[in-house]
């Protein structure tokens, strides 16, 4: 969380055999002055990419952080 507007948490994730799952969270996450937040996935596929954020639903000032990709 950068800023000080809450805003959802909207993560793509994208494994090695190209299946996404998506995960989203209200901002209510931010409600009590959070900072972080973690979300677990659990499975045994290997995780290739993973995005945050949507470009046409969540705002973002800077969108240059908001791809890891795992080779």
């Amino acid at each position: 969380k950068k800023g000080n507007i809450p805003i959802p948490i909207q993560l793509t994730i994208t494994f090695e055999d190209s299946s996404e799952i998506t995960i989203y969270k209200i901002a209510r996450v931010w409600e009590k002055g959070n900072t972080t937040f973690v979300i677990k996935v659990f499975g045994d596929k290997k995780v290739k990419k993973i995005e945050l954020g949507d470009d046409k639903i969540i705002p973002d000032v800077d969108r240059s952080d908001n791809i890891v990709r795992f080779e």
